[in-house]
């Protein structure tokens, strides 16, 4: 079977190398172009471009995959079987949809269709699911909402963060695509009244309003959020703290207004419901440490309630 692959992040690896190592033949990677990354902000190679240089693969790296006539061409003259998308990060349209044999599927890290988009595990730990897992879907013009051909589930743990769930997913996913592949079982259309949306992240997203959020919608934001766009709070000075770790202490005692509690050893913080413990932050331009000790050399600022 002849197999185009579309990817961009890390989610992407694990489902690349199963059809990498199981000799399908992959004639082509499509990934995002380099970006600029980390304070340096250097151009680096996304995992999916790196892998394809390893395996001497052919890459390429469209700015607008629908408005790449040249590229849609050699899509059309290597006559795929199949094309599987993982994570790509652009729209396909339906001209290129139609040009593998079997379709386009995709690897989405939800179970379908609840949280269809862009962040769904994020928005799966935000909302407080108690399980999410992959779908392989069939794409087809509109946004996840194309039939289901498998699914397999995936408890959320109480520890789990974006980074860890996303990991777990990935290998599932990769698991799940392999037998989809030599199975190919029958498409199942969605059901449209059961949709939730996962839509892109925002910096705003990470902002904390300490008196009307409860400690367990916070520390739910903490998980979701690392490493972006980051939960963060202010001190009086204006100054913008990110929080990268935090425990749940209490989710059930009320208060009249968020402030901290005395502690010798934590950082804590009684919310309007709820405490939380705040345990490793990253003050601006610093590296990251612990809270308690962020805390102990608060002089004249203090946080912004």
């Amino acid at each position: 079977m002849r197999i185009i692959f579309l990817g961009t992040p890390d989610f992407a690896i694990p489902s690349l190398e199963a059809l990498f190592n199981n000799n399908f033949e992959i004639p082509l990677i499509i990934t995002q172009p380099d970006k600029p990354a980390g304070r340096g902000h250097k151009i680096i190679a996304c995992p999916v471009k790196q892998f394809a240089l390893k395996n001497n693969i052919a890459v390429c790296q469209p700015e607008k995959l629908k408005n790449d006539f040249e590229l849609i061409e050699k899509l059309k003259s290597l006559q795929p079987d199949l094309m599987i998308t993982a994570a790509f990060g652009q729209i396909i349209s339906e001209e290129i949809i139609k040009i593998p044999k079997l379709g386009i599927w995709n690897v989405h890290a939800s179970l379908l269709p609840r949280w269809r988009g862009a962040a769904p595990i994020n928005w799966a730990i935000l909302a407080g699911d108690d399980q999410t897992g992959i779908t392989i879907m069939q794409t087809e013009k509109g946004l996840d909402t194309g039939p289901i051909l498998s699914q397999a589930s995936l408890e959320i743990l109480k520890t789990d963060t974006a980074t860890s769930l996303t990991s777990k997913l990935s290998k599932l996913g990769a698991e799940l695509l392999l037998k989809t592949i030599h199975k190919r079982p029958q498409a199942v259309a969605q059901d449209n009244l059961l949709a939730t949306q996962a839509s892109k992240l925002t910096k705003e997203l990470g902002c904390i309003n300490w008196q009307n959020m409860t400690a367990e919608e916070i520390y739910r934001k903490v998980k979701a959020l690392n490493p972006w766009p980051s939960v963060v709070f202010k001190n009086t000075n204006q100054e913008t703290i990110k929080i990268l770790e935090a425990d749940l202490i209490d989710s059930e005692k009320e208060f009249d207004k968020a402030h901290l509690l005395e502690s010798n050893s934590k950082f804590l913080i009684a919310c309007k419901k709820g405490i939380l413990e705040i345990k490793m932050v990253q003050p601006p331009n610093k590296a990251k440490m612990k809270a308690v000790d962020w805390l102990r050399g608060l002089k004249n600022t203090n946080i912004q309630w």
